[in-house]
């Protein structure tokens, strides 16, 4: 029988859940915005993974209200072992032993956790969290964000050279330290229209991940399979994998 290396649960947004053998790994949790029944869903299928999980890291990769949501401030509630690592541009008040801040290009170890992070093509930072012997990677905001309709070509040309510096950062961690991306959720977001695929395609052709996991689209689940099909055949090394419902599971063997 095969053994489980990870599960993952997809929450909403950009908000995912990475269940490894140790650790249940939480990124850009959000409940969504001005929905009560949304919300209240949202914190039940976040509440069942977290009470199964013996230890919880929360990451925030920045300050946007999409990306971060003042509800994962209840998980400590759920779990007894709860840390969080937010980006240095969240401002939070009352700080805790628990409560790590990091910017780009920084690594932190806690424990058996090992994280390292890059910057954005917005705010904050985008992280490479190593746990159990499982890399994920976890975009926040970082994409090739070609808003072709409402730009100059000037800030096109700024959009590609900032995008391309960080995964140059990234191609080069990993080659450095001879590690491979096992699962990454990166943005695939149809506001972009024709071109948004330009990050994910570039991110795939680049750094070669395992496990590749769309994010940051809303309720355009479309967008996902529109993904998978064009690039299915073209990146037969990386499973790309498609979104159809929130709580939706997949395991990692």
């Amino acid at each position: 029988m095969e053994t489980c290396r990870a599960k993952i649960t997809y929450i909403y947004h950009s908000g995912f859940a990475v269940k490894t053998g140790n650790y249940l790994l939480i990124f850009d949790y959000y409940g969504g915005a001005g929905n009560k029944e949304l919300r209240q869903e949202n914190f039940r299928l976040i509440s069942r993974e977290i009470k199964d999980a013996n230890n919880v890291a929360v990451f925030v990769s920045h300050s946007h209200s999409d990306h971060f949501d003042n509800d994962i401030f209840k998980f400590e509630q759920l779990a007894h072992n709860t840390l969080y690592i937010f980006s240095s541009d969240v401002k939070i008040s009352n700080k805790k032993n628990n409560y790590y801040f990091v910017s780009p290009n920084e690594e932190l170890k806690i424990e058996n956790l090992h994280v390292k992070t890059f910057g954005s093509t917005d705010e904050g930072v985008s992280y490479m969290v190593i746990a159990d012997n499982i890399n994920v990677f976890h975009a926040g905001d970082l994409n090739w964000w070609y808003w072709y309709y409402e730009s100059t070509p000037e800030e096109l040309v700024e959009y590609e050279r900032d995008y391309k510096a960080v995964i140059q950062d990234i191609e080069s961690e990993t080659r450095d330290k001879n590690i491979k991306i096992d699962i990454a959720f990166f943005p695939v977001d149809s506001r972009l229209k024709d071109y948004y695929h330009f990050g994910g395609e570039y991110f795939i052709s680049k750094l070669k991940p395992e496990y590749f996991i769309p994010m940051h689209f809303g309720y355009d689940y479309n967008i996902t399979e529109e993904f998978f099909l064009k690039f299915k055949d073209i990146f037969t090394d990386t499973k790309i994998l498609t979104i159809n419902s929130r709580g939706q599971s997949f395991v990692i063997k």
